[in-house]
């Protein structure tokens, strides 16, 4: 089976094949281009080389949210879309703060400020096709586990410690070499890499607001996605004032120095307004049960097909929505699963779990934090009848742990915000997970699910 380093050094041939980083035409200016959300963005040229490199533009072929567009079928926008717009963020977050204060004018200079914006620009390289469908494929690798446990990484998904890895390998290194020998920086991939992960960039260890305004309690990625998600799906939750929050992030050194990211209060309505619309988000895109039946039977069905080719999910990092489809059709094993998908032949709802209807939480938690794909297939195939699960971790809502500035105190925003308090006292109150069923075998599947609940691990009352 493939490891993580040769699906990589096999992505990378492709890509040198398709444009070598350093013979591909340099870009003697930037460009200008209109964008749905933000109107016209000015790209510097590192930027436009960069997007230009086959790496990026397989996202074009990478829709941001899957099956949702059977759902709304407005939802067409694509991961690469969605990565120039974080990288534009970055850039307005970085100019402003930089206007705040001489040190932060002296820590942003423009080297610094450009891996940024190139960390937000390659923060979703990672992916796998058709985005978070297939996420859970990548949850079974051991080789990721590793990096996060070696690494002391902390709430980053599969697919960004994939990016990262990537930003480190031979190709991005090579790109990111050229850059620096036409215009004199000297950027470098691990600082990249680490911002994508959070972290500050190398040898500034005090500059821990350039990783959190990333990936962190309220970062450029989820305002570019809930806004950009909200607009293609035609939902009016997704809203959030760019222009309060934009002048009300500023920094804060705590006692040993470091600088974090923090909210001015006169901020605390647009943070609330966004955990609202996330939550809201949640409910009505992310987790409709149609798209998420769909994923559930799509990621079975590339489990089954790796599994039977004996590959790893890393098979799939240069894959794109494209070619996944066409490389399971050509699978006598896949092509009417592929179809059914295709022309909305859906499972349907045999149960709906929600947080409240659960009897014994504690053992609850333990269950969701350990299950991997492979533990929701064993429990499928021991309840039998084709059933599907789904049923997902809590959602952490990060946000909730931003701080907020007023006069000289920092203080947690549960402190200030009845909503966030309201959030950190039920973190699970938005919870829902679902058992499909074939429409036929719904009643027979909802009570051989529940049995199985009872049996194995928790209680459930059921409202059917």
């Amino acid at each position: 089976m493939a490891t993580l380093k040769s699906c990589i050094q096999k992505s990378e041939e492709e890509w040198f094949r398709i444009k070598d980083p350093e013979t591909v035409p340099f870009p003697d200016k930037g460009k200008i281009l209109n964008d749905t959300l933000y109107g016209t963005i000015k790209l510097e040229q590192p930027l436009v080389y960069l997007i230009d490199l086959p790496c990026f533009q397989r996202l074009r072929r990478i829709r941001q949210l899957g099956f949702v567009d059977l759902v709304y079928p407005g939802a067409h926008h694509t991961r690469f879309e969605h990565s120039i717009g974080t990288a534009h963020l970055s850039s307005l977050f970085l100019s402003t703060l930089r206007e705040k204060s001489t040190e932060l004018w002296n820590i942003l200079q423009l080297e610094t400020t450009l891996e940024s914006e190139i960390a937000s620009l390659y923060h979703d390289i990672g992916h796998l096709p058709f985005s978070h469908v297939t996420e859970a494929l990548l949850f079974e690798e051991k080789e990721l586990n590793d990096i996060e446990d070696e690494e002391n990484l902390e709430d980053v998904k599969p697919h960004e410690i994939l990016s990262s890895q990537f930003v480190r390998g031979k190709y991005i290194s090579k790109a990111l070499e050229r850059i620096n020998n036409e215009l004199g920086y000297d950027l470098s991939p691990e600082s990249i890499s680490g911002i994508m992960l959070g972290k500050a960039p190398e040898g500034q260890n005090h500059c821990r607001f350039l990783g959190q305004l990333l990936h962190g309690a309220v970062d450029v990625d989820r305002i570019d996605y809930l806004s950009r998600d909200g607009i293609y799906t035609g939902v009016p939750f997704g809203k959030i004032d760019l222009g309060r929050m934009l002048h009300t992030f500023n920094v804060h050194n705590d006692i040993k120095g470091a600088i974090d990211l923090v909210v001015e209060y006169k901020g605390l309505q647009t943070i609330e307004s966004m955990i609202v619309a996330r939550a809201l988000m949640y409910s009505s895109v992310y987790h409709h049960h149609t798209s998420r039946a769909l994923s559930s039977l799509y990621s079975r069905l590339v489990f089954s097909y790796l599994d039977k080719k004996r590959a790893s999910s890393f098979k799939l990092c240069n894959f794109d929505d494209i070619t996944l489809r066409n490389e399971l059709c050509s699978s006598p094993d896949c092509v009417t699963t592929v179809k059914d998908i295709e022309y909305r032949k859906i499972p349907k709802t045999a149960l709906q779990l929600r947080s409240r209807n659960i009897t014994d939480i504690i053992n609850f938690d333990g269950f969701t934090e350990n299950l991997t794909l492979g533990t929701f297939i064993e429990i499928e195939e021991e309840i039998g009848r084709g059933t599907l699960l789904d049923i997902p971790k809590y959602e952490k809502y990060d946000e909730i742990g931003i701080f907020i500035q007023s006069e000289d105190e920092v203080k947690p925003i549960s402190e200030y915000s009845n909503i966030a308090k309201g959030i950190e006292e039920n973190p699970n109150f938005g919870w829902l997970g679902y058992v499909f069923a074939k429409n036929e075998n719904r009643d027979e599947v909802a009570d051989l699910a529940k049995k199985y609940f009872d049996s194995h691990c928790f209680g459930i009352r059921i409202d059917r």
